[in-house]
């Protein structure tokens, strides 16, 4: 399908399906489409648009190649649903949050994100304290292999744990800080527990 962009307007590709509500709870009809791009006047364009209106009489469906729709929004609701968590800097992740939470919508997967990223910052100077007692004290003496195998597995041990941490606080509904801590929690407590049996 051939595209052309407007002066102002914002290319996409993507599909949509919108829903308009007359009231509280009556819903007025549905449009489903591919959206081409919204332009600066916050102005849809969609191609194989399918609607049904919902009237007295019952329903009404109509099919249009390219349509032209405005829906009384325009990027900023997209943005929204825009980006990777795993891809978003810190700042755009509180951006997104704030969004969300304004909007009433569940942010739990960037709140997960965000304290997730910042728990991973602060175990690389757990996973550094870690290293100290094996390198002063008793695997000082062991082999540079036994010492790698050791640290590639609290490593890799750390990142499987990190990972399933955050999953299931998402899957359960944990406090996004607490099921990014965890791991970082657990990392302390081995590092103190190390230390303190090499002291």
């Amino acid at each position: 399908m051939p595209r052309h962009a407007l002066p102002g307007s914002r290319a996409l590709d993507q599909q949509v399906l919108v829903f308009e509500r007359d009231g509280v709870a009556s819903l007025r009809r549905i449009v489903a489409g591919e959206l081409i791009e919204v332009t600066d006047t916050d102005v849809w364009n969609l191609g194989n648009l399918r609607e049904t209106r919902f009237v007295a009489s019952g329903t009404e469906a109509r099919t249009q190649r390219n349509a032209r729709e405005s829906f009384g929004f325009g990027d900023e609701l997209l943005e929204l649903t825009e980006g990777r968590e795993d891809l978003m800097t810190l700042p755009d992740l509180a951006s997104r949050i704030r969004s969300y939470q304004a909007g009433g919508l569940d942010a739990s997967r960037f709140l997960a994100a965000y304290w997730g990223r910042i728990a991973n910052a602060a175990s690389v100077v757990l996973m550094a304290l870690l290293a100290l007692p094996f390198v002063l004290g008793s695997l000082r003496s062991a082999g540079a292999g036994a010492r790698m195998v050791f640290g590639l597995v609290i490593g890799l041990g750390y990142y499987v744990l990190g990972d399933l941490s955050a999953k299931l606080g998402v899957v359960f509904a944990l406090d996004p800080v607490v099921a990014a801590w965890a791991p970082g929690g657990m990392l302390l407590a081995l590092t103190l527990l190390v230390a303190l049996r090499l002291r």
